[in-house]
């Protein structure tokens, strides 16, 4: 799977670089709920290896969760669901968005309630935005 990243006509200044690695940090923000978990991971994991590969600092929501997930399982504790956590999910990938320099949201971003709230997110508090093809 290639992705063609198109530049948004909003938030087009350039962003600012992480000062510790010299890196964008990039948000990637796509539909996850109501798919198949084996599809929705390898989606996101394409898009993290190909923006490693072209010099980005990638944060991936759903790797993300997935680690929170086998940490509260070592503490016995039951692993975040998107039917009944939704909003916890929400809040912990949310304060990863606001520490990034940009949003890319992936094709299937617009069928996401998620990716559309972490879009208006975005747009205030002026993280740039990057829509891929």
């Amino acid at each position: 799977m290639e992705f063609i990243i198109k530049e948004s006509k909003i938030n087009t200044l350039m962003p600012p670089i992480d000062a510790a690695s010299g890196l964008v940090k990039v948000y990637i923000a796509g539909k996850i709920s109501g798919l198949d978990p084996v599809f929705v991971e390898q989606k996101f994991l394409e898009y993290e290896i190909a923006l490693r590969a072209k010099g980005y600092l990638p944060f991936n929501p759903y790797a993300y969760v997935s680690e929170v997930n086998e940490f509260r399982k070592s503490f016995g504790w039951a692993p975040l669901t998107d039917e009944s956590d939704r909003n916890k999910i929400m809040r912990l990938c949310v304060g990863n968005l606001m520490e990034c320099d940009e949003i890319h949201l992936l094709p299937c971003w617009v069928d996401s309630q998620g990716a559309r709230t972490e879009l208006e997110i975005a747009q205030k508090f002026g993280i740039r935005t990057v829509y891929c093809t």
